[in-house]
């Protein structure tokens, strides 16, 4: 198993000092997002700081152990340490500014637990009140070989040798010409591409059809974390210290129908891709979107072809290992861009949240745990426990929902998600063996194009996520613009109740044309009283 182990600063400055810091562990891979947005384990956490509760005790520089627990230090007060000094250097004399923190070495378990003292007596050596920081183990490693590295080339920290060319205006400084730089390849096979319902937690991409061009911004961090701080310098504008170029347009390619793009990039290069329509407008607003990927921006290593796929969370992007095969032929997850009524949905007092119709194309459901993932609550083994949409109460045959599209979609397959057998209010409170195990045993998926009927399908039972779902397979692509999905029958209950009842239905499809331009719903213009 791999965990990934990092300090992170409560106050969001991301000024990298020693105080307001906490460790955190997470596992990679996009399926252990839901285990991954715990508080520090050592540390101040998100929480206390939000809450005033700092108590002076912080944590950082973390690393792994080979028996599993984690080497790293941790703050104590000690008034005994200086307060104030002084650095000289010819003739330059600064004041420094003293702590009364003292850096100690710690072991930890991965969940914080046994916290243990490493006593490292500094007097002896001669250091005094030193601070015990970024220690590493050095171990041998048996059992494994190192891969050859494919990239050679060492990235240059010389700003003049960075790899951008000064026929840019902002790197005027560089002395490399365009010929001089080494490049990289990204390769976007469908920026459409959603996570499949197994990744509950990764944003939507933008609707299929409405992307044009995508453009890829470059940032080589010029002089990054330099700022005026009560008019010092007096005036920042004579020192130019605070004017950072934060991104550079490096050149914008077309986006294929089907959502593909393919780009030369600077190699070693921070970089992020803005998207925009047809009249040139950055595309935003849907849902669970933003306007760019990689917003944490990326690189790549001279020579190097990135593959990504989508438009979600920055690098995450990348690892939507199981949608790719779809992807690549420019088939997608559309039906979180259709509009979404019911005959009925629940609305009782005593529930929290409507089940309203939406929650049928949320990607939210009863996600079960990935292999290999912590289980959080025993009684639940779910990643994700959102329920999707249940009709009124004592209404369940003849009950249907139906997705509107605001434009013509090419469709091969609905996945339809029924609740889970067993989980929550399901079984009439946790008694299936009174009221059994809730199915939609059967219903009726009808397909319609402006208004006409296109095709009819009769589904059997609905299953849970966790058994796979009901896939409905089209006998051949079809344009649609509207599907309605009608229950037929049901089994078992929900609380005491007869109900209607799905939790997530997925249309894997694609644009039939490019969209139109989303629509400005408000305009907020400026006004001058004369």
């Amino acid at each position: 198993e791999i965990f990934v182990a990092f300090t992170a600063q409560s106050d969001g400055s991301m000024m990298h000092s020693t105080h307001h810091t906490g460790i955190r562990v997470a596992r990679p891979g996009i399926e252990m997002m839901y285990a991954n947005t715990f508080d520090a384990v050592a540390g101040l956490g998100i929480e206390e700081y939000r809450n005033g509760e700092d108590d002076g005790i912080y944590a950082l520089h973390p690393w792994g152990m080979l028996d599993g627990t984690i080497l790293y230090s941790q703050s104590s007060q000690d008034n005994s340490l200086p307060t104030a000094g002084q650095y000289t250097e010819g003739a330059y004399v600064a004041n420094l500014q003293g702590s009364d923190l003292r850096y100690q070495l710690y072991t930890m378990n991965l969940d914080g637990t046994n916290k243990t003292l490493i006593p490292v007596n500094l007097d002896s050596i001669g250091l005094g009140a030193a601070d015990v920081m970024d220690a590493k183990p050095v171990v041998v490693r048996t059992g494994w070989d190192s891969i050859p590295d494919q990239f050679t080339v060492t990235p240059a920290d010389d700003p003049v040798q960075w790899n951008v060319p000064n026929t840019l205006a902002e790197y005027w400084f560089s002395e490399n010409g365009p010929n001089d730089i080494q490049t990289a390849t990204v390769h976007n096979p469908n920026i459409y591409a959603n996570p499949s319902l197994y990744t509950p937690f990764a944003n939507n991409s933008p609707p299929p059809g409405s992307i044009a061009f995508a453009e890829l911004w470059v940032d080589a961090n010029q002089f990054t974390g330099v700022h005026c701080y009560n008019d010092w310098p007096d005036p920042c504008d004579n020192f130019k210290w605070d004017n950072r170029v934060r991104a550079v347009l490096w050149d914008s390619v077309p986006v294929t129908p089907l959502g593909a793009f393919t780009m030369t990039i600077p190699a070693d290069m921070m970089g992020f891709v803005v998207l925009r329509d047809a009249n040139g407008n950055v595309v935003r607003g849907w849902n669970r979107g933003y306007i760019s990927i990689a917003q944490g921006s990326a690189w790549a290593r001279p020579g190097e072809t990135v593959t990504c796929v989508g438009c979600h969370m920055g690098h995450i992007s990348g690892s939507l290992h199981d949608v790719m095969n779809d992807a690549e032929q420019g088939w997608t997850n559309v039906a979180p861009y259709a509009f979404v009524t019911a005959s009925s949905y629940n609305e009782e007092d005593d529930v929290d949240q409507p089940f309203i119709p939406a929650h049928l194309k949320d990607r939210r459901g009863w996600v079960p745990i990935p292999d290999g993932g912590p289980v959080i609550d025993p009684n639940e083994p779910y990643a994700d426990d959102e329920t999707g949409w249940i009709s009124q109460l004592d209404e369940s045959v003849g009950e249907w929902v139906e997705f509107n599209w605001p434009a013509d979609m090419r469709a091969k397959s609905v996945l339809l998600v029924g609740p889970p057998p067993k989980g929550g209010d399901w079984g009439g409170f946790g008694k299936p063996e009174q009221y059994g195990d809730y199915y939609v045993e059967s219903g009726t998926l009808q397909l319609f194009l402006d208004g006409t009927p296109v095709d009819t399908y009769s589904v059997g039972r609905i299953e849970p996520l966790e058994n796979g779902g009901t896939l409905v397979v089209f006998d051949t692509p079809t344009v649609i613009d509207r599907l309605r999905f009608t229950v037929n029958s049901i089994s078992g209950r929900w609380q005491w109740s007869e109900v209607a009842a799905l939790n997530e239905i997925e249309v894997i499809g694609q644009a039939a044309e490019p969209w139109p331009l989303l629509e400005i719903s408000k305009v907020f213009i400026p006004a001058i009283l004369r």
